[in-house]
């Protein structure tokens, strides 16, 4: 349960990371888009077309190494999932005492006393008592 815990842990770090990733890319492709538009640099269609296919490129990257890392914990899970059974497999299974084993035990034991008592009883019977 552990490394499940520790799985899910780093599957939010992950998320963390590609929120940031695109938030980091998002920002730096309206700066660069609002400079070239505010220097009036050429035709604004073509600079929005240039900076947008430039910044699309890092969304596909930051994705593709989403995935990857998706996969990777996909991967862990079922092995950790695969251990966890495993162990649990692996473990004897409790098993319920006899109830007909107790009442020979019992039984024997009172015989036992029983044989005990008459021998003690004819012994002092025997001996004068």
């Amino acid at each position: 349960m552990r490394d499940i815990n520790k799985i899910d842990q780093e599957k939010v770090q992950a998320d963390q990371e590609k929120a940031v990733a695109e938030f980091k890319t998002k920002m730096e492709s309206k700066k660069k888009l609002s400079q070239a538009l505010n220097l009036n640099a050429g035709n604004s269609i073509a600079i929005v077309q240039d900076i947008g296919s430039l910044y699309n490129d890092e969304y596909t990257e930051i994705m593709r190494d989403y995935k990857g890392d998706m996969i990777t914990l996909g991967n862990q899970t079922q092995d950790a999932y695969a251990n966890m059974s495993k162990v649990y497999n692996s473990l004897e299974p409790v098993t319920e005492p006899s109830r007909t084993g107790l009442l020979l035990d019992i039984a024997t034991t009172a015989g036992s006393g029983y044989i005990a008592h008459n021998d003690a009883t004819s012994a002092k019977k025997t001996s004068g008592g």
